[in-house]
């Protein structure tokens, strides 16, 4: 992976985990930190240019680094990084990529990851649980970076469901991780408040009235609120999609199937890879 080399740390999620959301965390802390005036939605390469003491970071949706190469779960390419490990509960994230995939997802990516074509009827039910692009999908992923984390010398995991609950707190473990210090605290306060729901929001919207922003933040077609890349960011939306049913049987693919060390089995509140600043 020639793209690693110069690198210090690699932050890894699934697509549609809220990596937008905390790219734009650290872009505006950083900002702050070093006063540089830049385009918040700036490419992390152009940050690091003026700024040498930020950390080389890139971000990898490693799923679509597993689906196009021969790599499989192998992490071996990680090693000597620093690794950041980006979670989201599976069922949020396979109804996210529905609507990713409906609204948002060009030809070429959808052919890629072998997803179904544009004009396929394929219902929000039936694309969740199917293992080629739903859940056991997002399981798959997850459990290979359970049982393969130990190859990693430095390696944290966090949670979208803990930005969402305490984004200040949770956005400081990451930065002591990426820095080895203490976060400013100022710096930090002002980059949660930049990158809120309501803001990226409004930032979305502006770029949909052609007032250029953010490429990443342009709704596909601004009167569908599906279409939007900040579209609900709520935890456990899942729930309000399915009948009673569909949910018993969607928690009970978790449950069977995931690692319950990321807490997202029904019986449990906290996840054990996050219980530390780095496990090794």
């Amino acid at each position: 992976m020639r793209l690693l080399r110069k690198i210090d740390c690699v932050c890894v999620s699934y697509g549609k985990s809220g990596r937008t959301w905390v790219r734009l965390m650290l872009v505006r802390y950083y900002q702050l930190k070093y006063g540089l005036r830049l385009n918040p939605h700036v490419h992390w390469l152009r940050l690091t240019a003026r700024a040498p003491k930020v950390p080389k970071l890139r971000f990898s949706h490693d799923n679509y680094v597993k689906d196009s190469s021969a790599l499989g779960d192998s992490k071996e390419f990680f090693r000597g990084k620093k690794v950041a490990l980006l979670v989201r509960h599976p069922a949020d994230v396979a109804v996210s990529m529905y609507f990713q995939w409906k609204n948002r997802m060009k030809p070429a990516k959808r052919w890629v990851n072998d997803y179904p074509a544009a004009e396929d009827s394929v219902t929000l039910f039936d694309f969740v649980i199917d293992p080629r692009w739903g859940i056991p999908r997002v399981v798959e992923f997850l459990n290979g970076w359970s049982a393969n984390r130990h190859k990693i010398d430095d390696f944290m995991m966090f949670r979208y469901e803990d930005l969402r609950s305490d984004t200040p707190g949770t956005l400081g473990r990451l930065l002591r991780f990426l820095d080895g210090a203490e976060p400013d605290l100022a710096c930090l306060s002002q980059a949660v408040a930049f990158a809120s729901f309501d803001n990226l929001r409004k930032v979305e919207e502006r770029s949909a009235a052609k007032f250029w922003v953010s490429y990443r933040l342009r709704p596909k077609d601004a009167a569908n609120p599906d279409s939007f890349k900040v579209r609900r960011g709520k935890v456990g939306g899942y729930r309000d999609y399915f009948d009673d049913a569909q949910l018993a049987r969607i928690e009970r693919l978790i449950s069977d199937s995931l690692d319950p060390a990321f807490g997202y089995n029904s019986d449990q509140s906290m996840p054990k890879l996050a219980s530390g600043e780095t496990a090794r």
